[in-house]
């Protein structure tokens, strides 16, 4: 649009070449807003009421500044309208072009990089009675569900009073579910002390009679799980659409988004087992492995690995290892609720290594991966493109 800008400026002026007259009638005649935006811009009014806007004397410094861009190669005199000579010509030339690309950034509906901000708590709360809520606590606060008998308010992630919440008294068997949209995450704490981290798209299902007779619950997204252990050694049930998991006291990630077809368990401590669908094998996991489930193969692998890597989104940090752009991505996708998309399909192989702050900006966190020279992020109106870096 800076192109489109300088044509329009230079048509004030009169000084369009045939070929520049040529392009600017292209663009005018494209569509019915192009031609509005013109006669906008380049009509009396409008550069009557940019006059206060500059400082009188600077006229011809800032005409020569714009004639040096258009035209460096040569020096010619420009005719001017004679309702143009009060207006600095370099001011008019940064006012339209930042008229014309905002409005064009209106009317296709680009998306800024700069604009995307990080997600934020929030989840919807549904009951068995039927009641609905959406609630939405301050960035760092732990929600603890309350009931008749729990009078526990909430902390923040030191354990230092903040912004004390209370959430409305909730009987235990009534909490029927806790869905995270893309874009946002979700700490709950239960009765039995078992404290819940709920990633992006993230959605858990409690059994009615949970603490009563058994911990049981249905679960597809990413959790971090920190499981109270309790003295009648009660197990916590977690049932997925790919398999079983069960423990007692425990600490430990789960992802099993539906659409990536696969399940890990990052165990932290504590001991895990695991039972897939398509048999009935079970598998233990002891602190420090890592189980992935590859559903469509129906594999399991074990393997001994940093843990924090699987487990640091809870406390800000996103880790890679050796980790596939593709993957990288479909985090940030669901972190900042933006599609993003590959301009090659090779480009989704990349992998990188390192770590970026959860709670950045996009545009902080694209700048680190663009540092490396060998992608670049492209805005649209329909997300984000990853193309090479030539």
């Amino acid at each position: 649009m800076k192109h489109i800008a300088y044509l329009i400026v230079k048509s004030i002026l009169s000084d369009l070449s045939e070929q520049e007259k040529k392009e600017l009638s292209q663009w005018r005649s494209s569509s019915r807003h192009n031609e509005n935006l013109y006669q906008k811009y380049s009509g009396k009014d409008f550069l009557q009421d940019m006059t206060p806007l500059y400082t009188p004397g600077e006229e011809t410094e800032l005409y020569r500044q714009l004639q040096k861009k258009m035209h460096p190669a040569r020096k010619r005199r420009i005719a001017w309208y004679k309702w143009t000579g009060a207006i600095a010509a370099c001011l008019l030339l940064s006012v339209i072009l930042y008229q014309v690309y905002t409005n064009y950034r209106q009317e296709q509906n680009v998306i800024v990089l700069a604009d995307l901000k990080p997600g934020t708590q929030q989840a919807t709360l549904y009951t068995y009675s039927g009641d609905e809520e959406t609630v939405m606590p301050k960035q760092t606060e732990k929600v603890i569900i309350n009931y008749p008998d729990n009078n526990k308010s909430l902390n923040n992630e030191n354990d230092k009073p903040q912004g004390i919440i209370q959430q409305s008294a909730v009987k235990l068997n009534d909490i029927k579910r806790i869905i995270v949209p893309r874009g946002g995450e979700y700490n709950v704490v239960l009765k039995d002390q078992s404290n819940i981290y709920l990633n992006s798209e993230s959605d858990i299902q409690f059994a009615p009679e949970y603490g009563v007779d058994k911990r049981e619950m249905a679960f597809k997204g990413e959790a971090y799980f920190n499981v109270a252990k309790m003295e009648n050694q009660q197990p916590f049930i977690i049932h997925t659409e790919f398999g079983t998991v069960e423990v007692k006291g425990t600490s430990f990630n789960l992802r099993c988004y539906e659409n990536e077809k696969i399940l890990q368990i990052a165990l932290e401590n504590g001991c895990v087992h695991f039972t897939p669908l398509h048999n009935k094998d079970t598998y233990v996991l002891t602190p420090g492995q890592l189980l992935t489930y590859h559903v469509d193969e129906q594999q399991i692998t074990t393997e001994e690995t940093d843990i924090s890597i699987y487990t640091s989104w809870k406390s800000g940090i996103y880790s890679f290892r050796q980790t596939p752009l593709s993957a990288i991505m479909n985090d940030l996708s669901r972190w900042y609720n933006i599609p993003i998309g590959f301009a090659k399909k090779e480009l989704e192989n990349i992998t990188f290594t390192g770590e970026v702050k959860r709670y950045d900006n996009f545009i902080d966190i694209a700048g680190m991966f663009e540092l490396t020279k060998m992608i670049r992020f492209k805005a649209n109106r329909n997300g984000i493109i990853i193309e090479e870096q030539k």
